[in-house]
């Protein structure tokens, strides 16, 4: 499935810090089935699974603060 626009949101999700380190060496968040690896100084997206597979090709997460 492919969205109609770059902008268009499949899917969100709240996730919290788990204290875990993930494979990427940064913290892991984990809720609404996904699990990411977010690097805290620059909110990027490092590693992310979504209901246990990776995104597909092409396909980008990011992140968005609550006060955004």
């Amino acid at each position: 499935m492919q969205p109609e626009s770059a902008d268009a949101v499949l899917r969100t999700a709240v996730v919290e810090a788990t204290g875990a380190v993930g494979a990427s060496g940064y913290p892991r968040y984990e809720g609404d089935g996904v699990q990411a690896d977010i690097d805290p100084r620059t909110g990027a997206v490092e590693a992310v699974t979504v209901d246990g597979d990776e995104l597909p090709y092409g396909w980008i997460a990011q992140v968005r603060t609550p006060d955004a």
